[in-house]
């Protein structure tokens, strides 16, 4: 039941919050050069599934992140503690406005791996 509640709880709370980022692309950064992206961030626990764990700072549209989870993952959402950040990009590069961030997610899950 814990476990259920967990998945169902750490869901809504994820889909609410990438359905208010492509609301937030949509009625704010529509005639804009940037919009919000979402960066992947795991939990990077010991029982972190290798496939959440490399994807800890990858940057999606939100409805990349949803793919991911409800669709190339296979149960991806069961359990899973995983979330997203808003990060600012450049419509055109792609580029992140918050590269240092970035760049200190993505060292996080070069250390969890070991450093690869």
């Amino acid at each position: 039941a814990l476990r259920i509640a967990a998945t169902e709880i750490n869901t809504a709370f994820n889909r609410a919050t990438l359905e208010e980022t492509t609301a937030l692309n949509t009625d704010v950064f529509a005639d804009s050069a940037y919009e919000m992206a979402v960066m992947h961030i795991s939990a990077l626990l010991a029982t972190t599934r290798p496939d959440h764990g490399r994807r800890h700072g990858t940057i999606a549209t939100p409805e990349e992140q949803n793919y991911w989870w409800d669709n190339v993952a296979v149960g991806a959402r069961i359990n899973c503690h995983c979330s997203t950040v808003d990060v600012l990009v450049n419509k055109k590069t792609r580029d992140p406005m918050q590269s240092r961030l970035v760049a200190k997610v993505q060292e996080q899950r070069k250390q969890y791996f070991g450093g690869d």
